[in-house]
């Protein structure tokens, strides 16, 4: 089986590629299994038991792992470094007045598992799915300690659930979007997370540079203040080549870019105020669920409405609603 070419066998390891034990059967036959399948073993892991979870963590950060990074890590001058400015203060309340200055990073881009070396790399840069959704208890077993774990060891994470891990609070959301908003992030799951505030919205605003989609479901603690963020956007300067000149022009920097999914169903703090300012600056916004939200009156054409009120057929044919947002509210 191992004489059959490359392409074959990419084939049959695609169709293995969400069962992780045959998967883990095929990385050690021979080296060029090894090879083939390394990246994928690792894609996701599958965090599905406490002492799963313990023992990922451990691997990720453990001696040998930062020795191997260490070496390889001259062989790869694209790897991003640690981020920077991490003492910079990023907001500041005071006398109704919110200030926030956002994150200047660039986007570093991920390291790809395409060279002979890449069976050598540790196993948490491979990682870009972790979830634990599917893991018991997490709610009174998960604690900020295993999540500095994995954001330090998982430097290129796209995905990240941790729904109804309730026993966070902003240090872990601020390590989160520390570490990797700069990088990959393009999914956040934080709903049930009912300890975190306005402190962690801020600092996800503040660093992360590619957010698509974000959930805050029962986050009852988050006011307008992480709303009125979510939409706001600052001016960066950037330089572009005119006919061979170099120039600048202005761009638009910030979640609000790029934010498309957003979850806030029973934040029961947020008002009219926010989601109005959330919808003037998130541009590419296309999902926002509002269930549960009964501070918010506004329906989605912007008409003040009391949510018990019921429209008739033909005063519904007369509104005229926005299409491109799919708004839920109950």
């Amino acid at each position: 089986m191992d004489a059959l070419p490359t392409e074959l066998l990419l084939a049959i390891i695609d169709r293995l590629r969400w069962d992780q034990d045959s998967i883990a059967t095929c990385n050690r036959l021979n080296r060029r299994w090894h090879t083939l399948t390394h990246h994928i073993l690792y894609r996701q892991p599958r965090l599905d038991r406490l002492p799963a979870l313990e023992a990922f963590v451990k691997t990720i950060s453990s001696t040998y792992g930062q020795q191997i990074l260490g070496e390889l890590e001259p062989r790869f001058s694209k790897q991003p470094s640690q981020t920077q400015n991490q003492n910079e203060p990023y907001n500041a309340i005071a006398d109704g007045t919110l200030r926030i200055s956002q994150s200047t990073q660039q986007q570093a881009p991920p390291l790809v598992a395409s060279s002979p070396a890449a069976s050598l790399i540790h196993p948490g840069q491979l990682v870009q799915t972790i979830n634990l959704s599917m893991l018991p208890h997490r709610w009174e077993t998960v604690h900020v300690g295993h999540i500095q774990g994995l954001v330090e060891g998982c430097l290129f994470v796209s995905t990240l659930d941790l729904r109804d891990c309730i026993l966070l609070r902003d240090n872990a959301v601020q390590s989160i979007a520390e570490l990797l908003g700069p990088r990959n992030l393009l999914s956040l799951v934080l709903s049930g997370c009912t300890k975190i505030t306005d402190v962690a919205v801020l600092s996800i605003c503040a660093h992360s540079v590619r957010l698509e989609n974000l959930e805050l479901s029962g986050c009852d603690r988050l006011s307008d203040i992480s709303i009125l963020e979510l939409g706001s956007a600052i001016i960066r300067e950037r330089r572009v080549s005119h006919s061979g000149f170099m120039e600048t022009e202005p761009q638009l920097q910030g979640t609000s870019q790029t934010i498309r999914s957003l979850d806030l169903s029973h934040c029961t703090r947020i008002t009219d105020t926010g989601i109005r300012g959330l919808r003037q600056g998130a541009v590419q916004l296309a999902s926002l669920n509002l269930e549960g939200c009964y501070g918010v009156l506004v329906s989605d054409n912007d008409l003040e409405a009391n949510e018990w009120e019921d429209l008739g057929d033909e005063d519904e044919d007369d509104l005229d609603v926005d299409s491109d947002l799919d708004v839920v509210s109950y």
